[in-house]
């Protein structure tokens, strides 16, 4: 069966918010899934709290991002843009190893490879692509 998720794409001052994620160690965007009952957008808010510990006002839909041969039926994933408006940032936490901002000639490695591109969609401003 396919999988619809978010990923969180934080800007702060030109710079992108990136998590290393404690199982499998790689540095990503914040996201996960959308739970029953709830909107994307409420999904995207409350996974980047719940991986970052910052509160997020989301700007706008970047795109919609698909591996439609992942894993069993598909992988889709609802890329928004976001900027910080509260909270602190949590570098370590249940799902996380490490939290920061990185400039985007400076992204950290090893970085789940589809992420460069969305990265650079995003600090394009890019909207409503697929």
């Amino acid at each position: 069966m396919p999988t619809l998720g978010v990923e969180i794409a934080i800007i702060e001052a030109g710079k992108v918010l990136l998590i290393k994620r404690r199982d499998f160690a790689v540095w990503a965007l914040p996201g996960g899934g959308i739970d029953a009952g709830e909107s994307a957008a409420e999904a995207a808010v409350r996974e980047a709290q719940g991986e970052t510990g910052l509160e997020v006002e989301l700007l706008h839909l970047v795109g919609v991002y698909s591996h439609p041969a992942w894993c069993q039926g598909g992988d889709h994933d609802l890329l928004f843009a976001a900027r910080p408006v509260g909270g602190e940032l949590v570098r370590e936490g249940d799902e996380t190893l490490d939290a920061s901002f990185f400039a985007p000639d400076a992204l950290p490695e090893p970085l789940v490879y589809w992420y460069p591109q969305r990265i650079a969609d995003v600090l394009a401003g890019m909207r409503g692509i697929a």
